[in-house]
């Protein structure tokens, strides 16, 4: 959901591209799609591609290199209050 990246983000200081792509994967919406990208490219290409979107979406760079990269979530993303009900929409990523 939406809060699960949001909470990391908060607990974090960011989010890692990893993150990103357990995040994505685990949508209803696009879990499915994530399965035809990996099994129609390298997996490093594909994680690349992901590193690419998340400039191209607004994410900041808040880390050096390597697995220490952070990301800090674009300024246009509507946070979602804490301890809010989630339903089940709350599972897509919009």
């Amino acid at each position: 959901s939406n809060a699960a990246i949001q909470e990391v983000a908060f607990k974090e200081g960011g989010v890692s591209r990893g993150d990103v792509m357990k995040w994505v994967s685990a949508s209803n919406r696009y879990s499915t799609w994530v399965s035809q990208m990996l099994s129609r490219m390298e997996t490093k290409s594909y994680q690349s591609n992901v590193g690419k979107a998340l400039i191209k979406a607004g994410f900041v760079r808040t880390g050096t290199t390597g697995r220490h990269v952070r990301w800090a979530l674009p300024k246009d993303v509507k946070m979602v209050a804490r301890g809010e009900k989630k339903n089940d929409s709350d599972n897509d990523i919009d």
